[in-house]
């Protein structure tokens, strides 16, 4: 995370923003779907990973991502839930950018 800081714009943190956004909406309409590539999370992630220039970083992150899309992780997800957890995760994002935005590293 440490490249990604001394990279950020306030574009990148924008779409930070963005992302976060975007899983709090998605979460309120019950809409948190793993099945596209427009989810807020992997959004908030992927765009650390392109801010830092890491590609490596990108590939797991995709990988990662593309095994929660199977039908075994949404039965796994149900028992453990995931689902209300969400708006933890939401706040540890926030969290996050914050520390980006203040150069915390």
């Amino acid at each position: 995370m440490i490249l990604a800081m001394d990279k950020m714009t306030s574009d990148c943190i924008k779409d930070l923003e963005t992302a976060i956004y975007k899983m709090e909406k998605d979460i309120d309409a019950v809409l948190q779907d793993l099945s596209n590539h427009e989810d807020g999370d992997w959004l908030f992630h992927i765009r650390i990973a392109e801010t830092a220039g890491n590609t490596v970083l990108r590939s797991i992150i995709d990988q990662l991502w593309e095994g929660m899309r199977h039908p075994i992780f949404k039965t796994i997800g149900e028992r453990v839930r995931l689902a209300e957890n969400a708006r933890r995760a939401v706040s540890d994002h926030r969290t996050i950018l914050k520390r980006i935005i203040a150069g915390d590293k």
